[in-house]
């Protein structure tokens, strides 16, 4: 049932929105860190031969970016949806017991 009578200040709404974004952002970068370490952890663990793979490439900073940013990308993408469903949230209007 939506209660149609809280009304948000503008000065709440704004810091309500920040710490979303706060939130969010917090989350992603999180996220990002953690596929970027997971990268790192495959090329340092020899997954698949890819440190050799990197070893004997012509640019080695171009395979390597190219394995971590998508993975960094991909796991800041997922820690950022799944903050938007975990997202905390106060009821502003509590119904009445």
């Amino acid at each position: 049932m939506a209660h149609d009578s809280y009304k948000q200040s503008p000065g709440d709404a704004q810091l309500d929105h920040r710490r979303m974004l706060g939130f969010l952002a917090g989350n992603a970068a999180c996220g990002a860190a953690l596929g970027a370490g997971t990268a790192i952890l495959l090329i340092w663990l020899d997954i698949g031969g890819l440190s050799g793979l990197l070893g004997h490439a012509a640019h080695p900073f171009i395979a390597l970016a190219m394995l971590a940013f998508p993975m960094a990308l991909l796991f800041g993408a997922s820690a950022a949806a799944s903050a938007v469903i975990l997202m905390p949230y106060d009821d502003p209007d509590p119904p009445e017991a």
